[in-house]
């Protein structure tokens, strides 16, 4: 029989760093370590601008003050000031993500394989973001009407309001587009791709999700939820084996709460017909999302050189 060490002469270099990492004390850090920084960026952010604020005079740590007083200060300011850590924290968490990512990650993953997004593929993230988007309003209005949420529904406007930056084009520039893919690159594109090389992918899924699901702790339901997105986002991107696909969904799926419709449509969805109409919506674009995701859908990804001899 083999030792262990004649049955590692044959094995690729990509193949020894898996088993090194998975073997590894340190293998679940490294793979953590990508959230891990961006939550430190995002808090850096929020310090950043709670220093700006005391700088400005918007707000004041006096010696006359208690430290409720101080707090409650501090919290309305972030409140009516927090897309301006949102805006610096992704924007530094943006370049640094981009960095890494095409040094570590990207090399040893979506490059090793052909996974362009056409026409076809816009479309069907298109349909799979309006179409989950849809389908969390369908199910908390289901919630709403079975159960007493209005606590939950009034700290999720709150948290909702806190993101009111002034400007529609520059709200849908931060959260339509930066935001989704700097939580791409680092939830699936780094913390995900490198889970899945020590665990089963469902549960690298998951545990990638929950990590995206906290970095949205403004309330209750925006976590729940946003926990549940991501393990759509994640086997979007198990599906297609490129992080333009769950990006695209990502901010399709954001850039669906600046959808309006006009004042004359509110009666009518309101109806039972307009209800009916509002769910079959839904659920077609879900189903036609998936459909033609069926068509993007690659073979499982081996890194590069998997299979060589040396």
């Amino acid at each position: 029989m083999m030792d262990n060490n004649e049955e590692n002469k044959d094995l690729t270099p990509e193949e020894k760093e898996r088993i090194r990492r998975r073997n590894s004390r340190k293998g679940f850090f490294y793979c953590v370590r990508p959230v891990m920084a961006m939550f430190a960026i995002m808090y850096f952010a929020v310090f950043a601008l709670i220093a700006y604020g005391y700088f400005s005079g918007a707000i004041s740590f006096s010696a006359g003050k208690t430290a409720a007083e101080v707090t409650a200060e501090v919290y309305t300011y972030l409140m009516a000031e927090s897309w301006k850590s949102d805006l610096l924290g992704y924007a530094v968490a943006l370049v640094l993500g981009l960095f890494f990512f095409f040094r570590n990650d990207w090399k040893n993953y979506d490059n090793a394989r052909e996974s362009r997004l056409g026409l076809t593929s816009v479309v069907c993230a298109i349909m799979l973001g309006a179409g989950m988007y849809l389908a969390v309003d369908i199910v908390l209005t289901i919630l709403s009407g079975l159960f007493d949420m209005s606590v939950l529904i009034d700290q999720h406007n709150q948290a909702m309001v806190s993101l009111d930056m002034g400007s529609l084009w520059l709200e849908m520039l931060l959260f339509g587009l930066m935001a989704p893919m700097v939580e791409e690159l680092y939830f699936r594109g780094m913390c995900f791709n490198r889970m899945r090389e020590m665990m089963p992918e469902a549960i690298s899924v998951v545990i990638s999700a929950s990590f995206f699901g906290s970095m949205h702790a403004g309330s209750v339901l925006q976590m729940i939820y946003a926990t549940v997105l991501g393990i759509f986002l994640g086997w979007i991107y198990c599906k297609t084996e490129n992080i333009l696909a769950p990006f695209m969904v990502h901010s399709a799926f954001n850039l669906m709460n600046y959808v309006t419709l006009p004042d004359s449509a509110g009666p009518f969805l309101e109806s039972n017909l307009g209800l009916l109409i509002y769910y079959f919506v839904g659920v077609g674009l879900l189903i036609g999302g998936v459909t033609l995701l069926r068509r993007l859908e690659k073979p499982p990804l081996k890194p590069s050189g998997y299979g060589k001899e040396q």
